[in-house]
Formats: C-alpha cells, sequence, structure tokens
C-alpha cells in the first residue's frame, strides 16, 4: 500500500471502557453528518506512486456472493485508478487475516448474526473502542471514537426510547464515518423432504443456533407420532436418522465451540451444547432454556452505573453426555473462563474472541457472579435488561472436563461453589504450557510459552491464538445432541441425548406461550430424531439434486443463489408465516422450498489503523463505488435486499434517512444503478476528485506511503 500517512486525518487515540461509563446513561451525542461533504485539500502529495490497496475474501466454493462483490468492488476500484491487489483465501485462513492480523485494507464478508442478532447490541462488539487491540469479530475495523463508545454504551445500559435514540446515534455514525458498509440482506434458501420431515415450515429454516432442529419429526409414514403434541403429552420418541447436507467442510475439522476461525453461525454448537437461554422466533425474546426460570432485576443507584442482576435457577434434570449433572458452577466457570481463558495466569487477560462482547458486560467476573446453591446463581452485568439478555445465549462448558483439558496447558484448576475458581500452575506440568511430547505443535496451536522461565505462574495466552480457544476437541456438552463421529471433509454424526431434560415427559396442561417455558412443558421442542448425520457437499445444486432425489432430507445450508434455478418444480415455498403441509398424501408435496430473510449481512470492511483507508473522506469515496442494486439483482438474483444501515429495519429511526428507498441514501453509486455494475473512469473517480484526491496526467490516484 503507498500512502503519506501525514495528510492523512488523525484517528482518535484508543479510549478504555472504563473511560466512558460515566457517560453511559446519558443522552448519546449526535454524530456530525456534515464531515462526509467537506471537501479536503492535498490529502495526497502531487507526486508519487498510484495508491495502492489490498482487499480480502474467500473463494467461489466457500461464499459465491463473496467473492462476486470483491470482484466487482476491484473492477471500479481499477476504474477510479487504484492498483487493487485481490486476496483470496480459504475461509478459515481469510477469517485469521482480516480478523486477527488485519492484514488487509478492506474486506468483503458476511456479518454471521443468529436471529438473537436482530437486537443491535451486536454493534457493541463490532465497534467500541475497547476491542479496537482485540482479536475477533470484535471492532475488526479498528475504530476508535469517544462519542461512539458513548452512545453505545447507553444502548447496553438504557432500555425504551432513550436506548432507541443511542440506537440511532450509532447508526449515523456507522453511515457517516463508515467503519464499515452495509451491502445487502440475503434470503436463505433451502431444501427439505416435507414427506419426511413434519413440522412448521419455518422450524428449521436455519436460526443458527441448532433449535431449528428440535421440534422437527419423521412424518407418522416414516416414524409414528414422535415428540411435540397439542394436548399437553408427548407421543414416543421416532427412531428414524435425519440426514443433512451441509456445505461448509468445517464442522468435521474443528468442534471446538470457542474457534472463532472455524465457526461462523454453526447450528452444531447449538445442538451439542446448552445456554441458559435461547432465542423464541415465535415471540421475538431470549426465553430460559438451561434455565428453569430466571429474574431480570436493574438496579440503579446513585454511586453507580445502572447494572441488571439475573437470578437463575438451573433445570435439576441437565445433565453433560458423560453423565455428570449441570450445576451453577459449571455456569460459573464458562462465564469466568470465556472473560479470560488464561483465568488470571496471564499478563493480559485472554477472553474467547467468539464471545468476548457478550462476555464484556461482566465487569469483573470474580465478583459479578454469586453461586448460591448447586442451582442457583446470580449474575450482574453493566447492561439493562433488554441487552443484558444476549449474555445468556453462550455455550454452558463442563468444569470438570475443561479443567483436565486447561491441566495440559498448565493450568490447574481447583473449582468450588461459592468460593470460585482458584487458578495454580501444576509444578508437575510443562510450565510452557504443551503437553508432553508434543512441545513444538502445542506450542504453535497455543502461542504460549512461557513469559520467563524465572516466573512458572506466568503463562503467555495470546487472545484467539492458544490452544484451548482453537484446538479441535471431541466436545461434551449438555445439548439435546452428542457427537458419535465424524470424518474430515466428510460428515459429523449426532446422536440423541436421552438425558436431555427436553425428554421428559410432560405432566400437564399445555402452558402459556406467553410464560417462560417449564420442566415438562409442552411446547418445549424436543430432539425428536435419534440421530443426525451432517454430510458435507460443498456444492449447492448437487445438494439439491440429492434431496430431490430422496438420499437426503434437507440442505442444511443456506443454498447458492445460482443454485436456485436448479429446484425442483414441484418444490412448493414456505416461509416464516407460512405453516407446512406434510405427510404424504395427494395434497401434500413430497419437497419444500424454505425461505426466509437472513439475520445476517454482507458487509464492505475497512481496516482503518493505518492508511488510506484511515481518513474518512477515502472510505466514504470507497463506499460509492459498490452498485448495491446490481449486486442484489445480478449476483444475488434478487435474492436479496440492498441495505443502508446493519440493523433490521425495526431499529431503524422514522425520517432518518437510513433506509434504503430504491437508491443509497448515504452513498449514492456515481454511475447507472442497477445498470451492468461497471464504472467508465471518470464517473469512478468523481467520488475522489469531490473529496479532493488528487490524480496524475495518467489518471492514477496518487498516493505515498
Amino acid at each position: 500500500m503507498n500512502w503519506n500517512p501525514a495528510s492523512a486525518s488523525p484517528s482518535d487515540e484508543p479510549v478504555a471502557r472504563r473511560s466512558v461509563l460515566a457517560a453511559a446513561a446519558a443522552l448519546p451525542l449526535s454524530v456530525s453528518t456534515s464531515g462526509c461533504v467537506t471537501r479536503v485539500r492535498s490529502v495526497v502529495d502531487d507526486g508519487g506512486e498510484q495508491l495502492s490497496l489490498r482487499l480480502g475474501t474467500v473463494p467461489t466454493d466457500d461464499d459465491r456472493g463473496a467473492i462476486r462483490i470483491a470482484r466487482h468492488l476491484e473492477s471500479n476500484l481499477e476504474a477510479a485508478g487504484i492498483d487493487v491487489a485481490l486476496d483470496v483465501r480459504p475461509t478459515s485462513e481469510f477469517l485469521e487475516a482480516a480478523l486477527f492480523d488485519h492484514e488487509f485494507d478492506l474486506f468483503i464478508d458476511r456479518y454471521p448474526l443468529t436471529d438473537a442478532g436482530r437486537d443491535p447490541d451486536f454493534l457493541y462488539e463490532a465497534l467500541h473502542s475497547q476491542f479496537a487491540t482485540a482479536a475477533g469479530r470484535q471492532n475488526p475495523f479498528g475504530i476508535t471514537d469517544v462519542d461512539l463508545d458513548r452512545a453505545l454504551e447507553t444502548q447496553r445500559r438504557t432500555d425504551g426510547t432513550t436506548r432507541r435514540e443511542a440506537v440511532a446515534s450509532v447508526l449515523e455514525y456507522v453511515a457517516e464515518r463508515k467503519p464499515f458498509e452495509p451491502i445487502c440482506r440475503p434470503t436463505e434458501h433451502r431444501l427439505a423432504r416435507t414427506d419426511r420431515l413434519d413440522g412448521p415450515g419455518d422450524r428449521f429454516l436455519g436460526t443458527g443456533t441448532g433449535a431449528e432442529y428440535l421440534g422437527l419429526e419423521p412424518t407418522a409414514e416414516v416414524g409414528g407420532d414422535s415428540g411435540n403434541t397439542t394436548d399437553g403429552e408427548r407421543g414416543d420418541l421416532g427412531d428414524e436418522h435425519l440426514e443433512a447436507l451441509l456445505l461448509d467442510s468445517r464442522p468435521s475439522r474443528n468442534l471446538n465451540p470457542l474457534a472463532a476461525t472455524m465457526r461462523n453461525r454453526d447450528s452444531m454448537v447449538g445442538l451439542l451444547y446448552d445456554s441458559l437461554g435461547t432465542f423464541d422466533r415465535e415471540h421475538g425474546k431470549i426465553r430460559p432454556w438451561l434455565a428453569a426460570s430466571w429474574e431480570w432485576q436493574r438496579e440503579e443507584n446513585e454511586a453507580s452505573e445502572p447494572r441488571t442482576t439475573a437470578r437463575i435457577s438451573l433445570r435439576d434434570d441437565a445433565s453433560f453426555h458423560d453423565g455428570e449433572p449441570v450445576t451453577a458452577t459449571d455456569v460459573a466457570f464458562t462465564y469466568r473462563f470465556l472473560a479470560d481463558t488464561a483465568l488470571g495466569r496471564a499478563p493480559v487477560d485472554s477472553p474467547a474472541p467468539r464471545y468476548a462482547g457478550r462476555i464484556a458486560a461482566l465487569e469483573d467476573p470474580e465478583t459479578d457472579i454469586e453461586v448460591h446453591s448447586e442451582t442457583d446463581i446470580a449474575i450482574t452485568v453493566a447492561a439493562a435488561p433488554e441487552a443484558a439478555r444476549r449474555i445468556a445465549t453462550v455455550p454452558i462448558l463442563p468444569a470438570h472436563v475443561w479443567a483436565e483439558r486447561l491441566e495440559g496447558y498448565g493450568l490447574d484448576i481447583d473449582i468450588g461453589i461459592g468460593i470460585g475458581i482458584d487458578t495454580d500452575v501444576d509444578a508437575d506440568s510443562d510450565p510452557s504450557g504443551t503437553r508432553e511430547g508434543d512441545a513444538t505443535e502445542a506450542e504453535d496451536a497455543n502461542g504460549a510459552a512461557n513469559e520467563a522461565d524465572e516466573d512458572p505462574d506466568v503463562i503467555s495466552a495470546r487472545q484467539g491464538r492458544w490452544g484451548p480457544v482453537t484446538a479441535d476437541i471431541d466436545p461434551v456438552g449438555s445439548g439435546p445432541y452428542r457427537l458419535v463421529d465424524r470424518a474430515e471433509r466428510d460428515h459429523v454424526t449426532l446422536e440423541r441425548h436421552d438425558g436431555h431434560f427436553s425428554l421428559a415427559s410432560a405432566t400437564g396442561p399445555e402452558s402459556d406461550p406467553e410464560s417462560e417455558p417449564r420442566r415438562g412443558d409442552s411446547n418445549l421442542p424436543v430432539p425428536a430424531f435419534a440421530e443426525l448425520r451432517f454430510d458435507i457437499d460443498p456444492n449447492s445444486p448437487s445438494s439439491i439434486e440429492r434431496v430431490a432425489d430422496g438420499d437426503a432430507d434437507l440442505t442444511a445450508s443456506m443454498l447458492e443463489p445460482a443454485a436456485l434455478e436448479r429446484m425442483p418444480d414441484d418444490a412448493v415455498r414456505f416461509g416464516p408465516d407460512t405453516d407446512q403441509a406434510t405427510g404424504p398424501n395427494d395434497d401434500t408435496p413430497a419437497l419444500g422450498h424454505l425461505e426466509v430473510p437472513s439475520p445476517s449481512f454482507y458487509y464492505l470492511g475497512f481496516n482503518t489503523r493505518e492508511g488510506p483507508v484511515g481518513n474518512v473522506h477515502f472510505r466514504n469515496a470507497v463506499a460509492q463505488l459498490l452498485d448495491k442494486a446490481w449486486i442484489v439483482e445480478t449476483i444475488f438474483r434478487n435474492e436479496a435486499e440492498p441495505i443502508a444501515t446493519p440493523v433490521v429495519d425495526d431499529w431503524i429511526p422514522d425520517g432518518s434517512g437510513l433506509a434504503w428507498d430504491g437508491t443509497d441514501p448515504i452513498s449514492p453509486y456515481p454511475g447507472d444503478a442497477g445498470g451492468n455494475g461497471r464504472l467508465e473512469s471518470p464517473d469512478a473517480r468523481a467520488p475522489f476528485e469531490e473529496r479532493g484526491f488528487q490524480y496524475d496526467d495518467a489518471g492514477r490516484l496518487l498516493g505515498r506511503y
């Protein structure tokens, strides 16, 4: 990359989280919208080399939409006189380069939100300054701004109108300052054998949490009466197996629930592990799951910022796959471990990147978690109840399993109820944190060798890099399914966890769906299939063909839009508001084409840490080169919606000018929107020239590092 840093707009210094807490409950500051249209002078030198950028994304086999968006942007950047190096890497390598090593100037990615991510609190981890140097999806853009932090803190710590105003300020910031540029929100498509699967049309549309597989049942023709009923009693559970097809092979290669580069939205984690709560799509909120009941109480006083305490009672019939009961100690261990995977033995905390944003609501995991009994626990978080519930969506880990595992990395853990977690380095273990006889491999995986030989109590645990959060494991959770076997890039087979609490017999009338689910409620979905087999098939057309031919039951992954023309003509479409007619009879189709708007979205990420991308005017100019209308029409074949803001419509303020209205209200395309997707050089150069960027006589945008 060639750029003169002296001419770039200075970026704010990183701001620590605690430095902005004092303003957290105040109304957010309005983000100025005037900067993006102000011309800047002498942004680059009059002479020098052509400005160059590295643009990263994934290959066609991993995400056809992402690579085609990247090539579209590459073409228009080159038309604007910029030298572009398109860097295409397999997904796990791409995520490491983009989210950990920050190697790209620009990158095209899909933000992996689940239904629970429809809450705008995901923007906290995406943008807060405290994560600017962190690894993972926490602020991979390196943006730092005290006003933005105030608004993010306010939306997390307040409810109602005040929170909506704070969210509006965050959205204005994203629109005008461009840490990233939202592009489009795809429609998710799947094909299923409706003659074999019984359930509502949107049950298995891929919420990304695993819950979509619970409540799915074999039809009476293939599996008998099996599972959920509506009369307050359970039928016999079917013994059929379900075969689903995955486009992504990563679950077959790594089942560590903490591995950030091996997990996007991953239903496998939700099937293998329970969380305290789960998202209820019907009612649009997070409800108890592993928790039998909970109470979220807002606490405010003049001496401290608003906080919320969750008083949680766990189900007394929950057990891990090895038969050990799930206790409050496991819950306490999980949250403390996710907050610092080195458990206080590294020079700095090493939070698990995949969950760091949610866990950050725990200001002090040692004091904010109180274990009262084997099933009762209190967790206090720096958030109002609306955002606070997101902390209940992390997988609960078995403390006894992970304690044994961590011994291999130099941590000896003594776990006890009510006294927290004491960690001591085992004097008999290798102080480097490596496994005996495997030092070189473990050191590479861990990123963990001793900081200093003279201090055996200190280990190095690079965030997101060391073994406990990267190495593959055979998972032991408490989820509705357990691992049976797997073969890399071939398949993963799960069997029903017969000790799962959801399988308890119902003992009373159907519960009120507006109330919290109770043990034995008939509205609690069950794992009706005895076995789930996920075959890896990286090709959407062949996946469609296999389901159509009866060789598989459904496509578990979102199908590529280009493959939808292969959908069988007799497949009947079902959506979120459409009940599925099931059963092999004359009135019921054998195939269901399932579709639902995705909560996830494609975006252009900017690495704002250095170079031209650190300049807000440059980012705004680049964002204008995306023809979102053409992207949706041509790349996604109208199976997506263009967006100008990353949140769902319910959170876009009325009259804000942030909603897509046929054109991009913030970053208008300088050419014929929806045309051929290619800009002529004068049109491509216009957004840069309007902002004062300079060109040489050959039409090259100039820059000098």
